[in-house]
């Protein structure tokens, strides 16, 4: 924001009861005290649990498999006996692939089975069990096939497995329709283990591993590596069992003897951004380096890429595979850049928000595996829900179109209204993919927006938020640690957003557009870091800052420091107070 435009921000309320009771009986501070009452915890008793939550591995020795995962289990028990192939079928994004890497490391190393995993074509053969493949996997002599992170939605597919005499176990999280497909078991939280929904699908596929070793963690406990890189890259919830699966999959990630395909990306990607290399790796660090490589594969070439990458057992191919990736990645990212452009350009040009609150725009020659990630920058710069459609090359009359919404507009619930004006559609209340006619756009664009403006959601420019207002005292390393106590942030568990009223920064410099400073406080002094920040120049003599805390490597003397990472910059004490709701108390009156 630059410093002539007057934005006034708000501080979320939080109840000061429970913040009183997590600070005194569990010996936080209050920064961190209000962080974990604004996450639900009302008692100390309840941080206590959310905080042990990461370190819990009892709902994982005391997992009791429910009928479907039992007989889905049995079938692959038999198919090691009588030595049957089988074909795990997964999907081209991070999840589909750490899915696929799971069972395949656990069915071949973990049972010893006949085990080939195929990953589709986000250009070839599309999202999800695609019926045209059934015969050619039956000719490869295919008598099994489990799926992880689709087949919910596969009913076609199921009874092209059951005319080629195949049997079916899906394993999948994504949102149901009415119809089921035909398939031998149906592994699926809201069909069978309804308080596991917030699972991924590399999550679901790693409880299948559980009851396929009588939960024994040691042996599972191997693979939550590869199943944390799905629970991070699918954006489910990290509550409960999911931060379990990140906060332990890091540790696994962070061991000396690392997977081989884990130590070649960190690696390459070092390589190739020296000044901020990865070192420990962290929540944030696989959902945003991590994972965006794995998914670079199957946006740019073939997932099988990654999938190779992630189980390779020879260190050259490896280093070849993580090379390529990073290569991959940064050709993704110059693409994404340009059309982003272009589509920001028609939004802005073309679709003010009163006529057009749902953003649906198609485009000859998009790119599938980038419309996706378009649509989730779009969601960010215009905060509205957004459906980018590319078309097919060899069926130019279907385009594939992926949507993003904001918290509070359910994406697959408005889709359902359309459900008429699509060949396909499936996902989850804020990502979504569909199928369409060129043909059924202007009425899909229509549908969509009529729905939205019924539910009553207005587009209103929101007001930036900062979780915690601090003074200056309160900066110093404690905080840093007691903040680490929160994480593995991601989905419901954001990382938090920090305040300082009329803070003077010193030292101010701008280089290549990103503003760093330094700031003093009674407990050290802190750098402060603006990327593409330095816009605001000459700055004023105090300002409001928003930030998250990071912890950094000085790439000049390879030393650790505590950094301000900035959000936002306002003029001093711009804060706009909100009423608080009954039993909160503001943070700054109580």
């Amino acid at each position: 924001t630059s410093m002539d435009v007057f934005v006034a921000w708000q501080l979320i309320p939080a109840d000061g009861r429970a913040v009183s009771d997590i600070a005194q009986r569990l010996g936080l501070p209050r920064p961190v005290a209000i962080l974990l009452a604004q996450r639900g915890c009302e008692s100390a008793e309840a941080a206590r649990r959310f905080l042990g939550a990461r370190g819990d591995v009892s709902w994982m020795s005391h997992f009791k498999p429910p009928p479907s995962m039992q007989t889905a289990a049995k079938r692959i028990l038999e198919a090691k006996e009588r030595g049957e192939r089988v074909t795990i079928y997964g999907d081209y994004d991070a999840d589909g692939v750490s899915g696929g890497s799971v069972l395949q490391r656990f069915f071949s190393a973990g049972l010893g089975l006949d085990a080939h995993t195929f990953l589709p074509s986000r250009f070839k053969e599309g999202y999800g069990l695609n019926a045209r493949v059934i015969p050619e996997l039956a000719a490869d002599g295919t008598q099994l096939i489990v799926t992880t992170d689709n087949g919910i939605t596969a009913v076609e597919a199921a009874q092209a497995c059951a005319a080629h005499g195949i049997d079916l176990i899906v394993t999948d999280h994504h949102t149901a329709k009415d119809t089921l497909p035909e398939a031998l078991a149906l592994v699926h939280p809201k069909v069978d283990f309804p308080e596991y929904t917030a699972l991924s699908g590399a999550g679901v596929a790693f409880m299948l591993c559980m009851a396929l070793s009588n939960n024994d963690i040691k042996r599972t406990g191997q693979l939550l590596d590869l199943a944390c890189i799905g629970t991070l890259g699918d954006m489910v919830p990290l509550t409960d069992y999911n931060r379990a699966i990140v906060h332990l999959g890091l540790k696994r990630w962070n061991l000396n003897n690392k997977r081989l395909g884990a130590s070649a990306m960190l690696k390459a990607y070092n390589a190739a951004h020296p000044r901020y290399a990865v070192d420990t790796v962290t929540a944030t660090d696989l959902g945003f380096v991590i994972a965006p490589l794995i998914n670079a594969a199957g946006r740019m070439e073939h997932p099988r890429l990654a999938y190779e990458l992630l189980t390779a057992s020879d260190p050259t191919t490896a280093d070849a595979l993580a090379q390529k990736l990073v290569q991959l990645n940064e050709a993704r990212k110059a693409a994404t850049r340009e059309l982003f452009a272009e589509i920001s350009a028609t939004i802005d040009a073309t679709m003010p928000a009163d006529e057009h609150p749902f953003i649906v725009l198609e485009g000859s020659g998009w790119h599938h595996g980038l419309v996706g990630l378009v649509a989730g920058k779009v969601l960010e710069r215009y905060g509205r829900p957004v459906v980018i459609l590319g078309d097919e090359e060899h069926e130019p009359d279907l385009f594939r179109g992926s949507g993003r919404a904001p918290k509070g507009v359910n994406l697959v619930q408005l889709l359902g209204e359309a459900d008429r004006h699509m060949v396909r559609w499936g996902g989850h209340a804020q990502a979504a993919g569909c199928g369409v006619e060129r043909s059924s756009i202007p009425a899909l664009r229509k549908t969509l927006n009529d729905a939205l403006r019924k539910t009553g959601w207005s587009h209103a420019a929101a007001v930036p938020q900062a979780d915690v207002l601090l003074q200056l005292d309160d900066l110093g390393p404690a905080l840093w640690d007691a903040v680490d106590l929160l994480e593995p942030f991601g989905q419901e568990n954001p990382k938090p957003r920090f305040a300082l009223q009329g803070a003077k920064m010193e030292r101010i410099r701008v280089h290549k557009g990103h503003l760093f400073a330094s700031l003093h406080a009674p407990r050290g002094t802190f750098e402060v870091v603006g990327w593409n920040m330095g816009h605001g120049a000459p700055f004023a003599a105090e300002h409001d800052l928003h930030f998250a805390l990071e912890r950094a490597t000085d790439f000049r003397t390879g030393d650790p420091v505590l950094r301000l990472n900035l959000l936002a910059l306002f003029p001093a004490h711009s804060r706009q107070r909100r009423a608080p709701k009954p039993g909160e108390v503001d943070a700054l009156l109580d």
